[in-house]
């Protein structure tokens, strides 16, 4: 099983239907979505709220994106781990083809692919990176490539790492991925999973709240 870690950083209700959406819409239907309302003040609860038993809800005082990602994976149960920031959406077969990457890589403790991004509604970049292989911890301490919601991770790796760290006030997912690589082998498959939004205010994406 899947979990599918989706956090509600402060104040972003307005973004995170149509992240659920997307989780819930997946083809691989063996996911848990667990929401993590870091101690918002918006409308993020009663959004939350209209999902009922099909997703787990956590919710905490503001402490900051490291710690609402631990309170979230505190009650995963499943073997794989992915990491969907409130902004960012899973393109429908994100979880089936990372999964796919562990079955043809399974000494990997990470599966990563690539994400799309979205900088007004007629301009988007489709990702120019297409290398299919193995990346070095060296090549993810120095130049990281990955970013937290296109990668699926083994529960396993948290045994030896640890979780994020709470102290640190950015770039906490960098870090995270630079102690994987230094535990377990990381590999890129070339398969579009993610689609996030840059600088582009308002609706971003066509996705349902995933009732159909």
């Amino acid at each position: 099983q899947i979990n599918c870690l989706s956090t509600v950083i402060f104040n972003y209700g307005h973004y995170i239907k149509e992240a659920i959406g997307s989780a819930l819409q997946q083809t691989y239907k063996e996911i848990e979505v667990i929401v993590v309302d870091d101690g918002s003040t918006d409308n993020s609860s009663e959004t939350l709220a209209i999902y009922g038993n099909r997703i787990k809800t956590v919710f905490q005082a503001n402490q900051g994106l490291p710690s609402a990602r631990n309170a979230g994976i505190a009650i995963a149960t499943g073997d794989y781990l992915l990491f969907l920031d409130a902004d960012d959406i899973l393109l429908p077969n994100a979880c089936l083809d990372l999964l796919q990457g562990f079955h043809e890589h399974p000494d990997c403790g990470v599966i990563f692919g690539n994400s799309e991004r979205v900088y007004s509604e007629k301009t988007t970049r489709k990702p120019h990176f297409k290398e299919v292989r193995y990346f070095t911890h060296r090549e993810i301490l120095f130049d990281n490539p990955i970013s937290v919601s296109e990668a699926l991770a083994k529960r396993e790796i948290l045994e030896k790492i640890g979780c994020f760290r709470p102290e640190l006030l950015q770039s906490e997912d960098n870090d995270f991925w630079i102690r994987a690589s230094k535990a377990f082998p990381i590999f890129h498959i070339d398969a579009l999973v993610t689609r996030y939004a840059l600088a582009y205010p308002g609706k971003r994406f066509k996705v349902s709240d995933g009732k159909n």
